[in-house]
């Protein structure tokens, strides 16, 4: 094989993927979006992927086949579905390229059901594919309703856990690493960290909150206002390395979003021994069997980072540990996606 185009956002994840299948291509180059999330280390041309703009439905489509054509790939992977996986199954319509789509979690869970032409757009796209994959097994049959094809195959794989735990001490550090969007609720983390931290026996933790988003100076200002304001840390954006420092010296992760599907931040903490507390979804529970690995909530107001701290800490990090070794770590990961590459390329053809 020896290019891969890959559609998507311009963001840790996507560049967490392109780690994981590195060697694999001669060349890999990545289209994305108007917003840059992270380190990008790939070479990557930005179009806007926006659904509501008019224009971007011809615009963007075109500007994309132009690249198709200009780049030659052998294979293109989008990395989720929904304007990427549309605007792309259009401009790859008629060039014998085999596409592959992998759902993350609100792709295919929460904007199909906000509009019927979003869902009308996104059965198009996944009907068009060569391959479809989830990052959770919860999700196949959402993905096959949407694509009215009860009997499609597809193939469950998380995006590979690439990150190593770092030699560290445990310090009493609750880590946080979302996006500053609503979907991820970070005002939630904040308000049930001041709840925590107002009592005596928790005074000497910290809550460290990286990433960045359209939410951040909210947050910022949330977090001034409360009596715990000088125990909360706003890291901004924190390249691999850092991340796994973090993670390896948190007690406890935290992650509460209202939806999500396999985040591969849940994974890295796991493996680097920070005691997972996560909002009770359906992907979640793939992974977290509350009071035994971590800890699934349903109801914020509750003391629940207290409560978490009531687990094994050093029993949690050996299961967990185990856990993603069987089933999500890197090379595991990579040999189901190249060989699902290796599947749709044999009746490939070239670019015409």
């Amino acid at each position: 094989m020896k290019r891969l185009l890959i559609v998507g956002s311009a963001g840790s994840a996507v560049q967490k993927y392109c780690d994981l299948i590195d060697g694999a291509f001669d060349e890999i180059r990545l289209v994305a979006g108007q917003t840059v999330t992270g380190e990008i280390r790939v070479p990557y041309q930005q179009l806007d992927f926006s659904f509501r703009k008019l224009s971007n439905h011809w615009k963007t489509v075109a500007a994309l086949r132009r690249i198709i054509r200009e780049f030659r790939p052998d294979i293109i992977h989008v990395h989720q579905a929904n304007s990427y996986a549309y605007f792309t199954a259009r401009a790859v319509q008629g060039l014998s390229i085999p596409l592959v789509i992998t759902a993350w979690g609100s792709d295919i869970l929460l904007a199909p059901s906000r509009s019927w032409l979003i869902r009308r757009l996104l059965r198009y796209a996944l009907q068009r594919a060569d391959a479809i994959t989830s990052v959770a097994g919860f999700m196949v049959p959402v993905i096959r309703h949407l694509a009215s094809d009860s009997k499609r195959e597809v193939m469950v794989s998380s995006l590979g856990v690439v990150l190593e735990k770092v030699p560290a001490e445990k310090e009493n550090i609750i880590y946080s690493n979302r996006l500053h969007k609503s979907l991820y609720r970070i005002d939630k983390v904040i308000s049930a960290f001041e709840q925590f931290a107002i009592h005596k026996q928790y005074q000497d933790w910290r809550l460290v909150i990286a990433g960045t988003g359209p939410e951040t100076d909210n947050l910022k200002r949330q977090a001034a206002a409360t009596p715990v304001n000088d125990r909360v840390d706003f890291t901004g954006w924190v390249d691999s390395a850092t991340n796994a420092q973090w993670y390896s010296k948190a007690k406890l992760y935290i992650s509460i979003p209202e939806s999500d599907g396999a985040p591969i931040s849940l994974l890295e903490a796991m493996r680097c021994g920070a005691v997972p507390v996560v909002s009770d979804l359906p992907a979640n529970r793939e992974w977290i069997t509350s009071g035994e690995n971590g800890l699934l909530v349903n109801d914020f107001t509750t003391p629940f980072l207290a409560e978490a701290l009531q687990l094994d800490q050093q029993r949690v990090a050996m299961k967990n540990t185990k856990l993603i070794n069987e089933r999500a770590d890197a090379k595991v990961c990579r040999e189901k996606f190249l060989a699902l590459y290796a599947t749709v390329s044999k009746n490939e053809t070239p670019v015409k």
